[in-house]
């Protein structure tokens, strides 16, 4: 637990050296943990945007989905009887 306490306030340290001093940065892309994880929230709430548009997006085309499966189950199923129609013709060519 001391450890987990020795890194926050190690963190917080770094956070006011970060503030204070004009040169000083946590990385090349930013300046301070605040605007680390500000950016990264703003990461996240966009990903959820998309996310959520994406869910709409299904859901309003729901019915067409499921009529484009129902319609790709009958064309693999017609595929399959032509295909075993064909094989019986073949077959049947071989025995003459």
């Amino acid at each position: 637990m001391t450890e987990i306490n020795e890194a926050l306030l190690k963190r917080v340290g770094n956070e006011a050296r970060y503030l204070k001093q004009p040169d000083a940065r946590l990385s090349k892309d930013y300046k301070s943990y605040q605007e680390f994880f500000s950016a990264k929230l703003k990461q996240q709430e966009s990903i959820m945007r998309d996310l959520k548009a994406h869910q709409n997006h299904i859901k309003d085309n729901s019915s067409n989905f499921a009529k484009q499966i129902k319609l790709f189950q009958d064309l693999r199923y017609l595929l399959e009887v032509k295909k075993i129609t064909a094989q019986k013709a073949t077959n049947d060519l071989r025995g003459y």
